[in-house]
């Protein structure tokens, strides 16, 4: 298994643990906010992780929001250049949409990936 491979799924279970913790209230509103996410914003919010910032925020479910749609973005990124595979970004989606009770696919499309990913 390649490392990004073993990374990813990782991650996946983390966050899914990690938004699993959530209530019900808060699960909700973690979902919305990454629908709704502006592209630019999670743009913007990965650069600063990728710099090294850590998230300055306390409140769980603004934690929760930030980390996943940043872990979408840069799945997508990496199966865009090839590093990952479609089903394994597929399966990182997968995750969270299971943890916070959403409809398989429907963070497929969400804002923070940017340009629409087809459902494969």
């Amino acid at each position: 298994m390649a490392p990004s491979s073993a990374a990813l799924q990782i991650a996946a279970d983390i966050l899914a643990d990690m938004l699993r913790q959530l209530g019900a209230e808060e699960r909700t509103a973690v979902l919305a906010a990454i629908r709704a996410a502006p592209p630019e914003s999670v743009e913007s919010r990965a650069a600063r992780r990728l710099a090294g910032e850590r998230a300055r925020t306390a409140e769980k479910a603004a934690f929760a929001t930030e980390l996943s749609s940043v872990a979408i973005l840069m799945a997508r990124r990496m199966a865009e250049e090839g590093t990952l595979r479609q089903g394994e970004f597929r399966h990182l989606v997968a995750a969270i949409e299971a943890a916070l009770g959403a409809e398989e696919g429907s963070l497929m499309h969400a804002s923070c990936n940017g340009e629409k990913t087809e459902r494969a």
